[in-house]
């Protein structure tokens, strides 16, 4: 390990290699030299520890455990999203029984109306011909 950061601050080069074969050439920049290019400047420390972390099966690693953090966010959300869904299902019933319940009462009062007007028309006629017949006598 020490081999692999002493070799290349003598060539001026820190190789990072991926698992796949990619390699990237970071240059050492000296204090006061101007970069090639623009971009991140990286500390050998850090170059060091993507090094670590690229090889082998560290980055599986976290992949996995993100993966993991993602797949347990996504069943809260879901638990929570199926707690909501259940509150406004309920409300939902209450609210479709309701409705039937006040249905229910309209149809009783326009039943008890209709038997209303029908016995105050009844009544009327029995009034008007009870007048009629005591105005002809």
């Amino acid at each position: 390990m020490l081999y692999s950061l002493i070799l290349p601050l003598y060539m001026l080069t820190a190789p990072l290699t991926l698992d796949d074969g990619h390699k990237i050439d970071a240059p050492l920049l000296k204090l006061g030299q101007v970069a090639p290019s623009s971009g991140f400047l990286i500390s050998i420390g850090d170059i060091a520890d993507i090094q670590a972390t690229l090889t082998g099966n560290g980055c599986m690693i976290r992949v996995a455990e993100i993966k993991d953090r993602f797949e347990k966010e996504i069943r809260q959300s879901a638990q929570r999203c199926s707690k909501r869904l259940e509150i406004f299902q309920k409300s939902l019933d209450e609210s479709r029984e309701l409705n039937k319940n006040l249905q229910l009462k309209i149809k009783e009062q326009k039943s008890d109306y209709d038997d209303l007007l029908f016995g105050s028309v009844a009544v009327s006629i029995a009034l008007t011909a009870t007048s009629v017949f005591f105005a002809l006598k």
